[in-house]
């Protein structure tokens, strides 16, 4: 989708925003014309929320969506936990852990272990990232405990080339950390 057409509607720019990820950055860096068009416009935050929102929304129904191709599971599952994390939009939690559930099965090999990764986060647990922290921290346990039950199913696939090996070793020690940290391990 190119945006050739100047924003001058509430539509052209729910559009645009929506299609650049919710993103001031992304908006600004790939149509700074429109991204300043936008800006004319003055919309508030909580209208953004509301339109975020309805993104989180969309992805989700397409995630869980049967003719979703497996391929595309992954990359759905990251743009909404980016969504979820940057906002803190904790409501869709438990939402986003049952679709997460719904997908498990149908995730490629190396696409469920970086949902896994995705769950647990990436940078060091000092920095409480993921979803299970997110969860933790919304004062949602349940949820958080399902996050890390659904890594352990999500890693208990074999990988095979050493590099995958050791990739799932750290991962799975990440989770450990996490969990201590939480208070939530149940093993």
């Amino acid at each position: 989708m190119q945006f050739d057409t100047p924003i001058r509607t509430i539509d052209d720019a729910k559009r645009y925003f929506q299609y650049m990820g919710c993103s001031h950055f992304h908006m600004c860096r790939e149509y700074p014309e429109r991204y300043a068009e936008y800006g004319t416009l003055g919309i508030g935050d909580d209208i953004e929320l509301q339109w975020t929102a309805e993104e989180i929304d969309r992805l989700i129904e397409q995630l869980t969506k049967s003719g979703t191709d497996s391929a595309e599971l992954w990359w759905i599952h990251l743009r909404i936990t980016d969504l979820i994390a940057e906002l803190k939009l904790s409501q869709f939690l438990e939402r986003l852990l049952d679709a997460t559930t719904a997908i498990e099965r149908s995730l490629p090999k190396m696409d469920a272990l970086l949902v896994a990764e995705t769950i647990v986060g990436r940078k060091h647990v000092e920095y409480r990232p993921g979803l299970i922290f997110q969860s933790y921290d919304a004062v949602q346990r349940s949820t958080a405990i399902g996050f890390a039950d659904q890594v352990r199913r999500l890693t208990k696939r074999k990988f095979k080339p050493e590099e995958l090996k050791v990739r799932r070793q750290k991962l799975i020690a990440a989770l450990l950390a996490t969990e201590f940290l939480c208070g939530i391990r149940r093993c």
